[in-house]
């Protein structure tokens, strides 16, 4: 697959997707969680960067994980909503998360959270919508055909992050297969594709996946947060494109 810069894509700042946040009555954790893989996500492709200008923007990175999973409890009835089975926990949602909550089964019913989170974002920024969507699901990987570097790395970071930790690769998978079980072949290709994307990403880097997790919270540590905000990024189309065959 060639792989392509993206056009002046115009990305909403951090305020607009705190707005998101609360129209659609996003849950603490659940922002926490999309905010964590922003982060990594974001440090990732400034690696990746760093070899490879100027194909790969780390705030098109981070902005798709920050919104991935905005409308997340769209795919929840009642029970779930109060009750997290991956976690044998209880959770009773505040005042606005349930406002949220319904207005997305009634809007959105029956919907992926992925399309959900596109048609929110698209009277705003369109461009922006149409790589949202590319970042696809467990069930409807379309990520894998995506022309767009920062859509694999978004997913792969969020695939790295659970809840807040970084986690290895195998445990999400691991994971994604006791609470989405299916065939047991089909699980074993899909790993294989997953190692093909983290393969594809860390030659073009200087350390392992082994050491994301180090690197990630190391740089934390030694510099400031520079928050979420985004305005444009343009990345100019090389003569030259990598390919890659996930």
């Amino acid at each position: 697959m060639e792989f392509r810069s993206a056009e002046e894509v115009e990305l909403p700042s951090n305020s607009k997707i705190l707005a998101w946040y609360v129209e659609l009555g996003t849950p603490r954790k659940i922002i926490q969680h999309c905010q964590a893989a922003g982060q990594r996500a974001e440090f990732l492709a400034e690696k990746i960067d760093a070899n490879i200008k100027p194909y790969v923007s780390p705030k098109l990175a981070r902005a798709l994980n920050d919104v991935h999973d905005m409308p997340k409890t769209v795919a929840l009835n009642l029970k779930k909503l109060l009750h997290d089975p991956t976690t044998d926990t209880w959770n009773i949602p505040n005042w606005n998360e349930f406002k949220g909550w319904r207005y997305l089964r009634k809007n959105f019913k029956g919907e992926h959270e992925i399309d959900v989170a596109a048609q929110v974002i698209a009277p705003d920024f369109p461009k922006f919508a149409q790589i949202v969507r590319q970042l696809g699901s467990t069930a409807t990987p379309v990520y894998l055909k995506s022309h767009f570097q920062e859509v694999l790395i978004a997913h792969y970071t969020d695939w790295r992050t659970h809840g807040t930790t970084t986690v290895p690769l195998s445990e999400r998978l691991q994971y994604l297969k006791k609470y989405f079980p299916g065939d047991n072949d089909a699980w074993i290709k899909r790993g294989f594709k997953e190692l093909e994307i983290e393969e594809f990403l860390f030659e073009q880097l200087p350390f392992g996946p082994e050491d994301l997790s180090t690197l990630f919270l190391q740089e934390k540590l030694e510099k400031p947060s520079r928050g979420n905000v985004h305005h444009r990024t343009k990345q100019t189309a090389p003569n030259q494109l990598d390919r890659h065959q996930p």
